[in-house]
Parts: C-alpha cells; structure tokens; sequence
C-alpha cells in the first residue's frame, strides 16, 4: 500500500511538473499558431497588421482598421454586424495588442493607439493615449473554458475649459462557456462617475450575473443585478437611490421549440424574484423605497 502510495505521489509531482514546463509551452505554442492564423485573417479583410516585438512568450502588434467593406463584412461573420458608414467611422483607428505567453493562461492587453482619421485628439488625449490610460486586460486560462476581463482605473478631467471629468474604477468581469453556450457572467463596477459641466452622475458598486443551467434539454437561466447607489447632482439639486436590486429567473425553458415556432414549452416559470430600491432622496427629502415579486408560469396544452 504504501508503494502504491509513493508511486501516485510520484505520478502526479511528474504530470504537475510537465504542465508547467513542456505542458504549458505546448498548449502556448498551440494558442501562438491559432493568434497568428487570426492575424493573418484579419490582415485578408481589411485590418493592417504590424508585428512591433516578437519573442517566444511575448508578443506585439498593430492592429489598424483600413478597408471599411472588407472589416464590415468580417464583422458580420463574427456575429458582430455594423454597416460599412459605421465602420468607416472607424477608419484610422489603430489598436495596440500585446500578448503574454504565460504557465496557466494567456494574458492580452488591448490599447487604443491612435483615433479615428475623423477624430482631432487634443495634446492631452495623445499623452492618454501614449499612457495607455484606455487600456483593457484580457485572460484566457489554458483551459479555454472562461476569460477575465478588466478595464485600467481611470480618473482625467478631458478638457481644458474643466466642464468634463470620467472616472472609472474597479471594473472587471469574469465569463465562463462551453463551446457553444455562454453559461456564467459575473461583472463589477466598483465606481463610475461622470461630469459634465453641473451635472454629474455617479454610480457604487454594479455586481451583474448571469447564469446558465442546462438539465435534459431545457435550460434555466438567472439574470441579477445590484447597486448600492446612484447620485445624480444638478448644480446644488442632489438625488439619491440606495441599494436597487433585479433579479429574474426563466425556468424549464426549451430553447429549440422557441427557435423553431415562438412558442414557450408547458411549464416554463418565469419570475421577477426581486425588484427592489431601499430609498429615494429628492432635495434632501427621503422617501422609503419598494419591493416588488412577480411569478408567471406558462401551461399550455
């Protein structure tokens, strides 16, 4: 027993120890060839592509959007449709990627280079710009069943008159898939603020979620949301809402009979679980808030 012991032990320090070697070098030089053949793609409808660095676990490159057709084309094969005036307002834009070849996932930062040919950046969003203040982080875990995204802490008054401010912090989402199913969604906003000359909004701590569940063909499916406040100020005039809160659930849903003829299926239970505000605050006045729950089912026969 205790051989069999030792000889597990063994067994798994050796799969664990080529994982993170040759493993994990395998598994990145299959991502590298699957990145380069997208390149290589994007470079045939109407994106230009230029390689700035190129070393074994890190890359860098230019992705520029040039021939509007081409791109809208593109776009709609990836379930993305824009028309090609929407998409020539985009000409010009150049986006920096940066890849990262790491031991458990791959690392990709996206940044805005250069704007829009239309588009007369002023000094100060050129040094933005040059900052990567714009800048979004993407990782895919070597399992490719999920990604995490978050966006860079962002805090910049963007005019020289001093009527416009942005900030943005702690802004992160998280997904899980199987190939054809997005089945988890959970996305955070620790702060979002917006100033534009009096008025101002400013938003605490957004959760959102999404989950999928899938038994014998019908699917369960939850959507929630929570926010801790929301003020919105108007010269002196300030607002307030406190603690909103969503959430609904369809339950027992068959996707393919509602594909096929608009129909739901019998028994398919839809509910607004919660839909609640705890309070209002109007010229310092505060009113209590509500709580509503609302349950559908669907029989048909």
């Amino acid at each position: 027993m205790k051989k069999i012991l030792v000889w597990s032990l063994g067994f798994l320090v050796v799969i664990v120890i080529y994982y993170l070697t040759l493993g994990s070098d395998q598994i990145n030089h299959k991502l590298k060839e699957e990145l380069h053949k997208e390149l290589s793609h994007l470079q045939k409808s109407g994106f230009t592509v230029t390689t700035k660095e190129k070393k074994k676990k890190y890359e860098h490159f230019i992705v520029g959007f040039n021939e509007s057709p081409k791109i809208a084309h593109y776009l709609s094969q990836k379930d993305f449709p824009l028309t090609p005036r929407e998409v020539e307002a985009l000409k010009g834009l150049q986006i920096g990627v940066e890849v990262e070849y790491l031991r458990t996932c791959v690392k990709i930062l996206l940044s805005p280079v250069v704007l829009p040919t239309h588009i007369h950046p002023s000094a100060q969003i050129e040094k933005l710009l040059a900052q990567k203040a714009f800048a979004l982080t993407l990782e895919l875990p070597h399992t490719m069943q999920s990604v995490r995204l978050s966006l860079k802490d962002f805090e910049e008054i963007i005019d020289d008159e001093n009527t416009t401010a942005i900030e943005w912090k702690g802004v992160n989402l998280k997904a899980n898939f199987t190939p054809t199913h997005l089945t988890q969604l959970k996305q955070e906003i620790e702060k979002f603020s917006m100033r534009v000359q009096k008025e101002r909004i400013t938003l605490h701590n957004l959760h959102f979620s999404y989950l999928l569940q899938e038994d014998k063909g019908r699917e369960n499916r939850t959507l929630s949301s929570q926010i801790e406040e929301i003020i919105t100020q108007q010269g002196k005039a300030v607002s307030r809402l406190k603690k909103i809160a969503f959430e609904t659930k369809l339950n027992n849903f068959d996707v393919v009979a509602y594909t096929q003829h608009q129909t739901l299926n019998p028994n398919t239970h839809l509910e607004i679980s919660t839909f609640s505000m705890e309070s209002l605050t109007l010229k310092k006045q505060e009113i209590e808030g509500f709580r509503l729950n609302v349950s559908l089912d669907v029989n048909q026969s």
